[in-house]
């Protein structure tokens, strides 16, 4: 019988990392529940904002690949079945979109406004991946990445096939 691998042999995210995504999981629900303007929404914004300063010490960026079911955050894939990570990636995806980063010196107008956006419902707005580049959403500290296949090819293996 081969063995296969232990639960310790899959890399797993930082606690940083894992903050910051259910922090933003929960930010995007929020603002798909709440009206524009209440006051729950500032506090999540402001949520998502603090775990990001504890992670902008060290680094510029972060960057969120998104899979039909699951991130991919410093090229480890988040659990399928966690319930809230799940729904934010199946929510980026029903978006169209790729990846998601964040920068150095985000402000907070920019993650509430990222987070209206995100929160609306691709049958209502559109999927924002689908739109053409200069009516998509942009801001100085936030990149939304279409999900696209312009460079994917086909290539034969080594043997041809």
């Amino acid at each position: 019988m081969a063995d296969s691998p232990s639960r310790t042999d899959t890399p797993s995210l930082s606690r940083e990392l894992t903050d910051l995504v259910l922090e933003l999981s929960v930010a995007v629900h929020k603002h798909a529940m709440y009206p524009p303007g209440h006051p729950a929404l500032a506090r999540v914004a402001d949520g998502v904002l603090q775990r990001l300063a504890r992670l902008f010490v060290d680094r510029e960026q972060v960057a969120i690949g998104v899979a039909r079911r699951q991130l991919i955050v410093e090229g480890v894939a988040t659990d399928e079945t966690h319930p809230v990570l799940r729904r934010l990636a199946e929510s980026l995806h029903a978006h169209q979109l790729g990846a998601v980063s964040l920068l150095r010196g985000v402000k907070a107008g920019e993650v509430s406004a990222a987070l209206r956006v995100l929160a609306t419902e691709p049958d209502q707005g559109g999927a924002i991946g689908l739109g053409p580049p200069e009516t998509r959403p942009s801001w100085p500290h936030i990149r939304l990445h279409p999900l696209t296949f312009d460079n994917l090819a086909i290539v034969s293996g080594p043997e041809g096939d």
